[in-house]
């Protein structure tokens, strides 16, 4: 019994080295493969940190730190420079959803606590992830969407159909707005006004400080993901594939350009074009003041990432795992950047570093490489 015994652990160490030392040949040969099919890139890896989130919680860069949520329930305060973690904070919820950072506190909300935990909306120190106040949003079972802060309140939707304004200092409720579905989008406020979708079809505009209602308008379908962006006009995708540029002050509609799949992705105005992506594959340049088609750029899968423009290029992310760069103008690809999974999370460029998320590519059925954060440093040219 005992020969057996002792043959019996012999061959599972075995195994277990053989095992290990594949794993470790695979990482080699993954590492090998993604730096020479990104070795005539004009960007280049600064770091690459895992972490546990699936690429949904958009990073924040604030005063030489990266803040970022995963589903692991932790929210991470990394260097944004040598990209080692500085302090994690954990609570029983997802932090699925972006965070906000102003004046040195996270605003960050729960995605989905389960059937016991609140769904709550936290304040944490930014220099050491201590937990300042919490509000209760909403019973066990309920979701948040990513909050907005401005002029010292705390916008944040829920999946119990309200919007939440909230003081930012001392966690009170100063009032709610409520919708005929959940509010999973990040508000955008801009001079005294919230604009928000909610799940019950409609665009909202909200007076900041009153929560009373100046308008809305109705979309057709759900609108709980694309958060608006307002330059002059009120700009919004939908799931009826449809991207909408509403009046900012009477709510009524001034042109609709419909793509070919649900959007999620979030739409960017900068200089009089509208830049958006669509689940049809592509990444959309549309005119602000007309919804003109002025190019698109195709992809090999969903366009789910929010583009951020930067001297000109328009940088966004695919399902096909690459970060692509596009030129402003033309629309003509100037580089792609091979990573280890989707990206899905909005793209942040900072002082000649791109951020962004990378979601956990899975082989084999259960096994994955990531989810990374990653930092690309811009090559001087």
């Amino acid at each position: 019994m005992r020969n057996f015994v002792e043959a019996l652990i012999k061959i599972t160490f075995k195994i277990s080295l053989a095992l290990l030392v594949s794993l470790v040949l695979i990482m080699v040969c993954f590492n090998l493969y993604e730096r020479t099919i990104n070795v005539k890139v004009p960007v280049k890896l600064k770091w690459r940190y895992k972490t546990g989130f699936y690429g949904y919680s958009t990073p924040v860069v604030d005063d030489g730190i990266v803040y970022v949520g995963d589903q692991l329930n932790y929210l991470y305060a990394i260097d944004k420079d040598r990209g080692k973690m500085k302090w994690k904070y954990y609570e029983s919820y997802f932090i699925f959803t972006s965070p906000s950072v102003v004046d040195g506190v996270i605003y960050v909300g729960s995605y989905y606590n389960g059937p016991f935990d609140d769904t709550c909306l936290h304040a944490i120190d930014a220099k050491n992830g201590r937990l300042k106040w919490s509000f209760k949003l909403a019973d066990p079972g309920s979701s948040s969407g990513p909050p907005t802060v401005a002029d010292g309140t705390v916008f944040v939707g829920c999946s119990d159909n309200y919007l939440y304004a909230v003081d930012a200092e001392s966690g009170e409720l100063k009032w709610r707005f409520e919708t005929g579905g959940s509010i999973l989008c990040r508000p955008t406020v801009v001079d005294g006004v919230v604009y928000f979708g909610s799940r019950d079809d409609c665009l909202y505009a909200i007076d900041a400080n009153s929560g009373e209602m100046k308008w809305k308008y109705e979309v057709g379908n759900w609108m709980e993901c694309s958060s608006p962006a307002v330059d002059g006009m009120v700009y919004v995708g939908s799931n009826n594939s449809n991207v909408y540029a509403i009046d900012i002050d009477t709510g009524e509609l001034k042109w609709r350009f419909e793509t070919g799949g649900e959007i999620i992705s979030f739409p960017t105005v900068v200089g009089g074009v509208v830049f958006i992506g669509s689940k049809d594959n592509y990444l959309y340049a549309l005119d602000s003041n007309s919804g003109e088609l002025k190019w698109r750029f195709k992809t090999g899968d969903n366009v789910c990432s929010t583009p951020k423009m930067a001297n000109e290029v328009v940088y966004f992310g695919s399902n096909d795992h690459y970060l692509y760069a596009v030129d402003y103008t033309s629309g003509i690809q100037k580089w792609r950047y091979k990573t280890r999974g989707s990206i899905v999370s909005s793209i942040v460029v900072v002082d000649n570093f791109i951020y962004f998320g990378s979601a956990a590519h899975f082989f084999r059925g259960k096994h994955h490489w990531g989810p990374y954060l990653y930092a690309l440093e811009i090559k001087k040219q």
